[in-house]
Formats: structure tokens, C-alpha cells, sequence
């Protein structure tokens, strides 16, 4: 096995174990294996891995490894990753041309102005508030979160919330927008005041089908009472189950396009949707099949006392969702 070989077995090792407690795996594809085992050296593939945002399994690989040399680790990575020198922008290269001021000029000729690799870093001195308001942009940003696949622990700068700031960073600069601009905080601002919209895919409603729920509701008549429904009372169930599980829908598709405005203190929940703009009943509200047991439980009681029977409540839900639902029913009908 040459040292390649070994370095990228290695590496591939290490990106299954999460650095930290809390932080999922990464998730490595099969292009950025191809790529690796592509790289003509070993300087190749660090460069490689460092382009994917596995700086940190890097150091630990590094560190694993038998030096002779008495340099510390930032030295060590620095030589290894050599294009990665403080002469190098994020997104960028000292001799890409930007627009700056009106004039098109090298990034690299304006100084200090634009960010350098390893700026995303500067945020671990902040405290866990201040992090926690900045993580609560850059998710309404989509720049953070489970949403882009770039799950984070709140309150701490960790590798995807720097990998967040680098994007900003990187956009900033090739728009020409450094740091005597704010570049990365208009960037920022222009994403939260522009957001992107996600397609979401709609599933048309579908109907409870009308010779099923007859069946179910005939079959309750004749368990409880031992008789078939009346025609009014197998319309007035029928129509009930039919207007409630509409009305669930319709309201279902509300909360889907409800989704949370992150905040310092709600970040551990900040995938989840609300459902504070619901001003009618809300989608947990209406289950159809338990307003349908509801309904027929008060339909029947009178005639139940008169025969001294009682269905059990319980069994009777379970009967309508099963039948009525079937196993190749859309979750939409209840």
C-alpha cells in the first residue's frame, strides 16, 4: 500500500467517527472517494480533504501520525497544505479579478481587506449567546441546519457553523464586498431579506372512498346494535368523515408551508414547523376517524341504553381508521 493509498484509508476511517459528541458522521460520496484515489500525492489528497471541510479529521490524522520533525500541528498542516498560505482568499485566488470600487482589479492587490482561509474560524472567541444569535441567522439564511444537511451544536463554532461563515465569506469576496464594506454581514443580510424558496411536492387529496367507509360504518351498526344503519345515518357519518378529512388536508397543506423563524433560544428545535399562524382548528384538532367515533358513539348511546349494550369506545376507532384508511391509504385521509 503506498502512502496515498494509506493516507486516504485513513482518512476515510476517521470521517466515520464524529469528533465530538452530539455531531453526526459525515457522509463521504462516492465522486469524493474517486477524487481521492485520482490525486497524484499525498499533498494532493490533504488539499482534497480540505476543500471537503474535513480540516478537522485532518488534524487528527496528523496528529496520529509518528513526527520527528518538533513543529507543532499548525505547522505541520501548513506545509502539507501548501496553496493553503495566508495569501489565499476564501472562494478565491490572489489573481482573480473582482469588482472593487468601480474597477475591476486582483483580490490579492487590495491588501487585507478580504478574507482570508481560516477568518471563519475567528467566531470560537464569542461567547455561547453571541454564537447562538449569529447560528440563528445563518439557518434563516439556509446557510445552517439540518435543512442543507449541516446539522450544528447551538451555542458552540463548530465545523459546519464555520462552513456556513466561510460561504458568506467566500460570496463576499467575489462580489467585492470586504471587511471595511461588512462584506460578510450584507452578504447576510441580503440572504435573510431574500430567501431562498424550496419546491415542496404536494400530494393531491384523495377522497375517503365512499363504498369502504359505508362498509366500516355498516359494520360498526351491526357489531354495536346488530342492524345496518339507517340511509340518514350512513349520510350523515359519511358526510362527516368526508367534510373532516377535506378540512385536514386543507390544513395540512398550511402547516407544510409553515416553517420557524430561528432564534437564540429555540435552535434546538429549529427544524421544526408551527403552527402559530393557524387561526381555525388546528391540524391535530381534526382526526377525522375519532370525530367519526365521536359522532356515532352520541348517535347510538340512546338505543344502547334502551338494549343495555356498549361498544367499546376504543375498538370502534381502531375499526374506522383500519377500514377506512386500508393499508394503501394516504396518510392525508386521517
Amino acid at each position: 500500500m503506498t502512502e496515498k493509498e494509506k493516507l486516504i484509508k485513513d482518512l476515510l476511517e476517521l470521517v466515520k467517527q464524529p469528533l465530538a459528541v452530539g455531531e453526526n458522521p459525515i457522509s463521504v460520496t462516492d465522486l469524493q472517494i474517486e477524487e481521492l484515489n485520482g490525486a497524484a500525492d499525498v499533498d494532493a489528497v490533504l488539499k482534497l480533504a480540505q476543500g471537503y471541510g474535513w480540516n478537522d479529521y485532518v488534524k487528527a490524522y496528523v496528529l496520529s501520525q509518528p513526527s520527528t520533525s518538533g513543529l507543532d500541528i499548525d505547522t505541520v498542516l501548513q506545509q502539507a497544505l501548501s496553496n493553503t498560505t495566508p495569501n489565499t482568499y476564501i472562494g478565491t485566488n490572489p489573481n482573480d479579478i473582482i469588482i472593487y470600487d468601480g474597477e475591476a482589479v486582483t483580490i490579492g492587490s487590495v491588501g487585507d481587506n478580504f478574507y482570508r482561509d481560516g477568518e471563519q474560524n475567528s467566531f470560537e472567541g464569542l461567547g455561547p449567546d453571541a454564537i447562538r444569535e449569529l447560528q440563528a441567522d445563518l439557518i434563516n439564511a439556509n446557510l445552517l441546519g439540518t435543512k442543507v444537511n449541516r446539522p450544528f451544536r447551538p451555542g458552540v463554532w463548530d465545523k459546519t457553523s464555520k462552513q456556513a461563515m466561510a460561504d458568506l465569506m467566500s460570496a463576499a469576496n467575489q462580489n467585492g464586498k470586504g471587511k471595511n464594506e461588512n462584506g460578510w454581514e450584507r452578504t447576510l443580510q441580503i440572504y435573510l431579506d431574500n430567501p431562498v424558496q424550496y419546491p415542496t411536492q404536494t400530494q393531491s387529496y384523495l377522497p375517503p372512498d365512499y363504498k369502504t367507509l359505508a362498509n366500516a360504518i355498516t359494520g360498526l351498526f351491526q357489531r354495536d346494535l346488530n342492524r345496518d344503519p339507517t340511509v340518514s345515518e350512513l349520510k350523515l357519518l359519511s358526510n362527516q368523515f368526508n367534510n373532516d378529512s377535506e378540512k385536514a388536508y386543507k390544513q395540512s397543506l398550511k402547516l407544510e408551508g409553515t416553517e420557524q423563524i430561528a432564534t437564540p433560544t429555540s435552535l434546538e428545535e429549529y427544524g421544526n414547523h408551527t403552527q402559530s399562524d393557524i387561526q381555525e382548528e388546528g391540524l391535530t384538532q381534526i382526526d377525522p376517524g375519532a370525530r367519526l367515533q365521536s359522532s356515532f358513539a352520541n348517535m347510538i348511546q340512546p338505543e344502547q341504553e334502551r338494549i343495555g349494550t356498549f361498544g367499546d369506545i376504543q375498538t370502534t376507532n381502531n375499526i374506522i381508521l383500519d377500514a377506512v384508511r386500508g393499508p394503501n391509504r394516504s396518510s392525508n385521509v386521517g
